[in-house]
């Protein structure tokens, strides 16, 4: 059986910020007019602007009234920066969502089997590969034949309202506070992204079939035969220990009192075995949690947890900074969202 007709709509509750790749510059790429940044619209140049600009390398802000934009975005920056990362014209592209799914599930059933421990000690000990791409082998793959829990699954982006913004999101360092960098990013501050989601189970018609193609097939049906509440549960534990994790490294400091009342109010609401829509972090500078099970490998193993981060994480990026944006007065992380499946 196949689930059809199905949606994801993924709603910022903080900016979002997934890079292009492409870095603007301000000056050229980017000019204010009228209180809002405008993206240059370089086909539309007119011949005099560019005479001008390589006559006297000046930049294209001093002409702002005679360059047309490509793009007008909300201006929540200084600019300061001078360089600011452009992003993902998809916004939240379809392929992100499914990799943070995979992470979410992959946390899911790490924390539902008996032997976790083993299998954490096992990856632990490999040094050839990623811990987490060996967590995946046991869990949602096989590499002979080469067969994926996540091929039953598609999802591809449909209708975009997006409601972007040029934001600073500053690094600042525990238990100081104090500023660390600054970047500057277009960022989706409002709005919804709507995706469609298939879960189609793989039943090839084979002859003389193999034991490895026997339980090849049996993992690509696991996903789904568990279905789309399975994909919400899954979402809805790893979205809500990110939000604990948050939580415990904020609520140490006065000043982010207002971002722990916002931490704490989604929990309540996203954290509800009921709710039809759950908590979410992703995009860039949201932290090695929300991109790996390393929080579960702290839960079950303490003393294999600090020994990653001593051996993988020596500089503790992750683990002494918050990324932090500034949104009415109240400085609150980067990346979080509400994703609901209807």
């Amino acid at each position: 059986m196949a689930f059809r007709g199905m949606e994801i709509k993924l709603s910022p509750l903080t900016p979002v910020h997934v890079w292009s790749g492409d870095v603007l510059v301000v000056g050229y790429d980017i000019v204010v007019k009228d209180g809002d940044a405008c993206i240059v619209d370089v086909n539309q140049l007119p011949t005099e602007v560019i005479e001008k600009v390589a006559d006297d390398l000046a930049p294209l802000d001093r002409y702002a009234d005679k360059v047309k934009c490509s793009r007008v975005l909300k201006l929540r920056s200084d600019l300061s920066s001078k360089l600011v990362y452009d992003i993902s014209p998809w916004y939240v592209p379809a392929s992100t969502l499914k990799g943070y799914i995979r992470t979410a599930l992959l946390y899911k059933w790490l924390g539902e089997r008996q032997d976790a421990m083993r299998l954490i000690e096992q990856a632990v000990k490999q040094d050839r590969r990623p811990i987490g791409s060996l967590l995946e082998d046991r869990l949602m793959r096989m590499r002979s034949p080469r067969v994926d829990v996540m091929q039953s699954l598609r999802i591809w982006e449909t209708k975009a309202k997006a409601e972007t913004a040029i934001v600073d999101i500053h690094v600042k360092r525990l238990p100081s506070l104090s500023s660390v960098a600054k970047v500057s990013a277009v960022a989706l501050v409002g709005g919804e992204l709507r995706y469609g989601i298939e879960l189609t189970p793989f039943r090839p018609k084979v002859r003389g079939q193999t034991e490895e193609l026997a339980n090849a097939i049996k993992l690509l049906e696991k996903l789904p035969h568990l279905g789309v509440d399975h994909i919400r549960e899954a979402l809805r534990q790893f979205g809500c220990r990110l939000l604990e994790n948050e939580i415990e490294q904020a609520k140490r400091h006065k000043k982010l009192a207002p971002y722990v009342e916002a931490l704490e109010k989604w929990r309540s609401k996203y954290c509800k075995a009921d709710e039809a829509c759950v908590i979410a972090r992703m995009g860039r500078m949201t932290g090695i949690y929300s991109k790996t099970v390393i929080s579960i490998i702290r839960e079950k193993m303490p003393d294999v947890y600090e020994m990653l981060l001593e051996k993988h994480f020596h500089k503790r990026h992750d683990f002494n900074t918050l990324k932090l944006v500034e949104i009415d007065g109240r400085q609150l992380g980067v990346g979080w969202c509400e994703i609901c499946l209807t």
